[in-house]
């Protein structure tokens, strides 16, 4: 459980890191982790779903992206595949890696901005 409860701190760190530079701008969270971050569902997952939801230049957005993570973590796989971006990274200070995805194709969906907050203990 400890290690979950890590892992789920370094989510919340990327997603903070992201945001803070623009990068989430363009996109809307989904999946399991945003069910569990922003809804407190028992959904565990070791990977950020990511849409886009506004069109920009995906291949410099890819590029901006991964120089980025490079410069804070150790960016253990990057790929900008036809259908979407994926990125792996590993910290010394959590012990599992964590994977983003970001599907390339616009999602046309109403979606809200929303504030997640988890305590640790």
């Amino acid at each position: 459980m400890e290690d979950l409860k890590k892992h789920e701190i370094f989510e919340m760190e990327v997603l903070e890191k992201l945001k803070n530079k623009g990068f989430l701008a363009p996109l809307v969270f989904g999946g399991g982790p945003m069910l569990r971050l922003c809804y407190d569902m028992r959904r565990y997952s070791t990977e950020l779903d990511f849409w886009f939801v506004k069109k920009i230049g995906v291949n410099q957005f890819y590029e901006k992206v991964k120089k980025y993570l490079a410069g804070e973590y150790k960016l253990t796989d990057s790929k900008n595949k036809y259908f979407n971006i994926l990125f792996e990274l590993s910290s010394k200070v959590y012990p599992k890696k964590l994977k983003i995805e970001i599907r390339k194709k616009i999602k046309t969906t109403d979606y809200q901005e929303q504030i997640f907050f988890k305590a640790h203990k």
